[in-house]
């Protein structure tokens, strides 16, 4: 919240830029972490946490803090994802149109061998959970939020999430083989 004040109460562009720089520091690795988990891409993900902070920016004169700044730029970032992965989905459909369904076959080895046994299978089961099972566990475990915070930015009450979270955990336990 005292950012946000500093922010708008900057009587110089020293001091503003000063605040910006604060927030970002305070947020980015959050958002970026969150980005990176839904877009599975660190350049885009990269890309987007940058365009929370700009979204922000823009949005700061009408910002009312109803919720936790960190809530709020969460909030964005589910937004701004949501719209790269659509935009993503429609590209891939357009080109498997124009290739006559033919996709190329070439794996970069570099992505082959960046990711462990382990956390293929933790991914494959978090993908399998259904929308807003994963989505809860995603705000929680990699955003850091608390269920309070989630429930804002998913528009349900604490007590929801709370119950999604418990039923996403026991689901993710079966599929990796545990009690």
């Amino acid at each position: 919240m005292e950012l946000v004040l500093a922010l708008k109460g900057a009587a110089d562009g020293a001091s503003f830029d000063q605040a910006f720089c604060e927030l970002v520091r305070r947020f980015e690795r959050r958002v970026r972490a969150y980005c990176l988990l839904r877009l599975r891409s660190a350049e885009l993900a990269r890309d987007v946490a940058q365009e929370v902070f700009i979204a922000f920016f823009k949005s700061l004169p009408r910002y009312e803090p109803r919720a936790s700044l960190s809530t709020y730029l969460i909030g964005i970032a589910r937004n701004l994802c949501s719209q790269q992965l659509r935009s993503a989905k429609a590209r891939l459909s357009r080109e498997l149109r124009s290739s006559g369904g033919r996709t190329n076959e070439a794996k970069d080895p570099a992505e082959l061998v960046d990711r462990a046994e382990q956390a293929v299978e933790v991914a494959r089961a978090l993908g399998e959970l259904p929308g807003e099972l994963r989505e809860t566990v995603e705000l929680r475990v990699f955003a850091g939020l608390s269920f309070q915070e989630i429930g804002e930015v998913l528009g349900r009450p604490r007590s929801t999430v709370q119950d999604w979270f418990a039923e996403a955990l026991h689901a993710l336990r079966r599929a990796l083989g545990g009690p």
